[in-house]
């Protein structure tokens, strides 16, 4: 059985009533949340178990009993239909907290360790290694981003395409998005 803790996701993007409807399937939590307003559904319980918010746009599930601190089978859509998300997984049980962020155009998200604070991590050694020569940021070359690693990437794409406003499409496959796939 999988260890279960902290597992924050905020989606991005545009989204039609399909996917929000099997995204819902996924994670009973967002069923909480009318897709059109925002708000809460009206009559929605207390949530002991998570809660599901706006966050600076995007739609977030907080969830303090996540398997591994993850939304595996949610993720695994939102990457399979190409809406943006970050997620946070907190650090328990032994496992360091871990941050994802996924982007229309990527194959996979970029998954990376952070501290408890959410601030992606990249080892010191490694920085010295890259740096240590007095090379500037526009000298690095695509060997010194491999070196620096997936913290480094992570922290890069979220400054370079923060996470999209979350946009719902009630008519389903009605939008004219070059970025959504049916």
């Amino acid at each position: 059985m999988a260890d279960h803790f902290t597992g924050i996701i905020r989606i991005g993007g545009q989204v039609t009533a399909e996917q929000w409807k099997r995204m819902a399937e996924l994670e009973e939590l967002l069923v909480f949340i009318d897709p059109e307003t925002k708000q809460k559904t009206e009559g929605a319980p207390p949530l002991y178990d998570g809660e599901v918010y706006m966050s600076e746009g995007a739609i977030a599930v907080d969830d303090p009993q996540a398997g591994g601190g993850m939304f595996f089978n949610l993720e695994n859509y939102l990457v399979e239909q190409g809406i943006p998300f970050d997620r946070f997984s907190s650090a328990d049980y032994g496992y360091d907290a871990m941050e994802a962020s996924f982007r229309v155009g990527m194959e996979k998200p970029l998954e990376c360790i952070s501290t408890t604070d959410g601030d992606v991590t990249v080892l010191v050694s490694t920085v010295l290694k890259v740096f240590g020569d007095g090379k500037a940021m526009d000298d690095l070359s695509e060997e010194d981003l491999d070196d620096l690693g997936y913290g480094w990437r992570l922290a890069m794409l979220r400054q370079e395409q923060p996470l999209p406003e979350f946009e719902y499409y009630p008519l389903g496959d009605e939008v004219a998005s070059p970025y959504l796939r049916g």
